[in-house]
């Protein structure tokens, strides 16, 4: 933004800029400050890497995390197990029907990736649980997906034995709206004007892009450098080389945006 201004670029009302250090456990703090932050936004321009093709991304699936509990009854596995209610059991049926949800919505994912049950090897399991990761591409699929599990939770697979669901969508999805896709084509048209092409994809990992996109803004995401291999600890990278371009790219866009006449209602 100061090199815009120092470039004689005068037109902004007001940029402002958000540095978050804690997105990768969800935000818990942030989150609640972006209704005001953004409100009143024209855009929201997210500097997540771009992918490593380049492109840009305009769309992200939204994330739940959901845990999974089943109470038996415990007993003694070798003198008298018939007295026992085995949560461990119930739950790998759960587990199994869980994962059937794939698929449930187009785009829709389930996946158990944590499961914990029992104490000891001869004791029938009193409790169990399992951690489950969802992602959904449109808030509309949320609603859904939840009564489906908790119907499939309501079955008494192990007589004696019950399970319940908690959680939620914790990050909303950012779904490409007509709003999002004429940020596309202002950021397609400044490639071009730096010489490069670019493409929007869309992703089913999360960002702060996310929430502003549910707050009713339209939200561009992918605008810092090319890189890759996230979460990667020995070869997630970023490509020193598409430094400057990508941060021409940005302060072009920005100048598209705020040159539009009437911007907001053209975006939205």
């Amino acid at each position: 933004a100061h090199a815009l201004v120092a470039a004689g670029f005068d037109q902004f009302a007001e940029i402002g800029l958000f540095c978050n250090s804690e997105e990768e456990v969800g935000s818990p703090v942030s989150r609640g400050v972006y209704p005001q932050f953004v409100r009143g936004a024209t855009a929201a321009l997210v500097l997540e890497p771009a992918r490593e093709n380049g492109a840009i991304v305009s769309a992200r699936k939204g994330v739940g995390h959901y845990t999974i509990t089943t109470r038996g009854k415990a007993a003694h596995a070798g003198v008298e197990p018939e007295k026992g209610a085995n949560a461990n059991l119930a739950l790998a049926h759960h587990i199994v029907a869980f994962q059937a949800l794939n698929g449930f919505r187009p785009g829709l994912t389930v996946n158990v990736g944590v499961v914990r049950g029992g104490t000891k090897a001869n004791v029938v399991a009193e409790t169990a649980t399992a951690d489950v990761d969802v992602r959904i591409v449109r808030a509309d699929d949320a609603a859904p997906l939840e009564q489906a599990m908790r119907e499939i939770l309501a079955r008494e697979i192990v007589p004696g034995v019950t399970a319940e669901l908690s959680g939620g969508i914790s990050n909303p999805p950012m779904e490409k709206t007509a709003a999002t896709a004429r940020l596309v084509e202002l950021a397609k048209q400044a490639a071009r004007e730096l010489g490069f092409e670019i493409q929007d994809v869309a992703t089913g990992g999360g960002s702060d892009g996310n929430y502003t996109a549910s707050l009713g803004v339209p939200t561009l995401d992918g605008l810092g450098p090319v890189g890759g291999r996230g979460h990667n600890a020995l070869e997630e990278f970023v490509d020193a080389n598409s430094i400057v371009p990508r941060t021409a790219l940005l302060a072009k866009l920005m100048m598209a945006i705020a040159e539009q006449q009437g911007v907001r209602q053209s975006l939205g």
